[in-house]
């Protein structure tokens, strides 16, 4: 290959890589551009155009910005914010921003004044609605004057069910801070699947009062990792303690179920590459947490429907070693 190819195919690559920057700065430009488009313009078709276009990009930053456009003036702007929210908002918008996200849809199809906006809010409240997790406004207050009995809770304090998941802990001193985090976060996803609530606003666990005005009913898991090991091949071998009760816990613990499963995974491709060996890890604690939050969610949901929590128990014991 001659010297002028050589030079002409790098100058090609180097012209092609500008251009993905390029590109990519330029999507980032355009969102932000749009955003406050979206929030400032005066021209009603102004904001419904950048609606859209955010809507077009499917960048994750506008999910803010939109919830703050179901209260715009123009209802063709409110229709179209909540048409995108029901598309972008999942799991992996960071829980305050898809929170008031899922309660502002919420809102607006109960309260908005045209019916095709709340039409679609309510569709779209559907859509993502399952994505709830975390954090529990408190009721509003009932003291004073108020005697608006009759308004509508916040769709938080409407949820049934808090599960408290401040007891994960490694026992084999070999897990890291982050494995740990990994199981609880497990945990919580799966519980998230129902709706339920795994934190209390300002980051404090809740008391019996505060569970009582929100009218939920509360439990814990606690799951404490007692082996966690790797064989000559590479395989991950893992077992926890877990175990299921009434919150808060007392003196006298109410026990729902306690179970010792094991749970392996191994990797094909493991070997003996830490990188490799510490994806084993996190993955076999992972799903060893969600199988025991899944394994809780029927014990949990049967005290639930009886309306009885606080009635005798029956103890479940899974497979031990």
């Amino acid at each position: 290959m001659g010297a002028r190819v050589r030079i002409r195919i790098v100058t090609l690559a180097i012209l092609g890589m500008c251009v993905l920057i390029g590109a990519s700065s330029a999507l980032a430009d355009d969102v932000d551009d749009l955003v406050a488009t979206l929030r400032k313009d005066p021209d009603d078709k102004v904001r419904l155009s950048a609606a859209i276009s955010l809507g077009k990009l499917k960048d994750q930053r506008a999910v803010g910005p939109l919830t703050d456009a179901l209260s715009d003036h123009a209802s063709k702007v409110r229709l179209v914010a909540a048409v995108v929210l029901g598309k972008l908002v999942d799991a992996s918008v960071p829980m305050d921003v898809r929170n008031r996200a899922i309660d502002e849809l919420e809102r607006v199809a109960n309260d908005d004044p045209e019916d095709s906006v709340r039409t679609q809010a309510d569709r779209s409240w559907n859509l993502v609605k399952a994505y709830r997790g975390g954090v529990v406004k408190p009721p509003p207050s009932t003291s004073g004057n108020d005697n608006n009995s009759t308004k509508q809770a916040p769709a938080a304090a409407r949820l049934t069910v808090y599960v408290d998941l401040t007891g994960f802990k490694d026992g084999t001193k070999k897990a890291s801070t982050q494995l740990v985090t990994g199981m609880r976060g497990a945990a919580e996803a799966t519980y998230l699947q129902m709706a339920w609530v795994t934190r209390w606003s300002g980051g404090k666990s809740p008391s019996q009062t505060d569970l009582a005005k929100a009218q939920m009913a509360g439990f814990y898991l606690d799951v404490k990792l007692t082996t966690l090991s790797v064989a000559k091949d590479g395989e991950v071998t893992c077992r926890a303690y877990g175990e299921i009760g009434l919150y808060p816990r007392d003196k006298k613990i109410v026990q729902l179920g306690v179970w010792q499963p094991a749970s392996t995974w191994s990797s094909a491709n493991a070997g003996r590459r830490a990188k490799d060996i510490e994806q084993a890890k996190a993955r076999c604690v992972s799903d060893l947490a969600a199988k025991m939050a899944s394994d809780s969610i029927p014990l949990i949901t049967k005290k639930t429907a009886t309306g009885t929590v606080s009635s005798a128990t029956a103890t479940v014991r899974g497979d031990e070693d």
